[in-house]
């Protein structure tokens, strides 16, 4: 889920993997509560409710480069990829883990100050509702957008690639 700033700034895409029907419902649920405008990425149909508040879209892909830098927050499985454009877009990301490296990333998300996790199966009722209120906290959002004008990305690939020329010719 990724929060927009369509109005006041809100939550902008819900990113999670199969099956993701009760994550979507209580995703629903706390965005309604809490008053948010969000967009719910899945090429899966069938996860999100069938029933969407005004507030609420449903699109099967979005350019999160374009997205995300107009969004209060992301809410995601935790993947790398999603975390990369949530730090280069300066916002707070609520890690939902279930496998792989998505704990891992989550917990470096918070080390960083920039974001929280929770295990997708304790993404429910009250815990979802705490859980997506701390992630719009203030100090996050003052951390996440710090850290990603640090980060300069130019410099970062640079060196990157001298780096990968340098084994290459070795």
């Amino acid at each position: 889920m990724a929060c927009r700033r369509s109005r006041a700034g809100d939550i902008h895409g819900w990113v999670f993997e199969r099956p993701a029907s009760t994550f979507f419902s209580t995703a629903l649920s706390v965005c309604q509560t809490l008053d948010l405008h969000e967009v719910f990425v899945t090429t899966n149909p069938e996860d999100v409710p069938s029933e969407l508040a005004t507030s609420v879209r449903h699109e099967t892909y979005v350019p999160f480069g374009l997205l995300l830098p107009r969004s209060r927050a992301l809410v995601s499985h935790g993947g790398i990829g999603a975390c990369a454009q949530a730090l280069a877009a300066g916002i707070p990301h609520l890690v939902a883990h279930s496998a792989f490296d998505q704990r891992d990333n989550g917990s470096r998300l918070e080390d960083l100050g920039v974001g929280s996790s929770i295990p997708a199966s304790k993404f429910r009722g009250r815990r979802a509702m705490h859980a997506v209120s701390s992630v719009l906290e203030k100090s996050l959002k003052t951390e996440a957008r710090e850290l990603s004008m640090r980060v300069d990305r130019l410099s970062a690939l640079d060196a990157t690639c001298r780096e990968i020329e340098a084994i290459a010719t070795r």
